[in-house]
Order: structure tokens, then sequence, then C-alpha cells
């Protein structure tokens, strides 16, 4: 969890600050795991919004994914001590 939480940090401060909405999809699901699509669209977009939400749900489900790879590759040695080191 903690490298798919890296991977949705941005990596510079943007100026308009908008909110990483994956980043506040996964808290929500964390923080209050029993609320419903409707809820959470409506919590992240203001509004129901089924197009991007299904996007930004499977954009989410890919980051997760690719964090469960590297994670695994972490685990394995089969990444740079360097970058073990700054993903932790």
């Amino acid at each position: 969890m903690k490298v798919l939480i890296r991977i949705l940090q941005p990596q510079k401060e943007s100026k308009n600050k908008l909110e990483n909405k994956s980043l506040l999809l996964v808290n929500l699901l964390l923080v209050e795991p029993s609320l419903s699509s409707n809820e959470i669209q409506k919590n992240i977009y203001s509004l129901l919004n089924y197009s991007a939400f299904n996007k930004l749900c499977s954009r989410l489900r890919e980051k997760a994914l690719d964090s469960m790879l590297m994670d695994s590759s972490i685990e394995s040695g089969g990444i740079l001590k360097e970058m073990k080191l700054y993903l932790s």
C-alpha cells in the first residue's frame, strides 16, 4: 500500500493545487469502505459523473497493479538499492 500511495502522490506541487482524484479515492475507500459509488462520486466530483468515475477507477486499478508489481520486485531484490530507498 505504501508504494501505491507513493505513486499517487504528485512529484511536484502544482500551482492550482488540484486534488489528486486517485489519491482522494484511495483515502475515501480506506476511511469509509462502506460508501456507495454514488456517494464517492459526489464526494470527488460534487455530482454524479459515471464516465469520469469509471475512468478514474480504471486508472487506479492500473496504478494498483503497477504498485503490486513494483512491490514484488522490491521484495525479491530485483530493483536497485537506491530505488528501494526512494520508495521506502
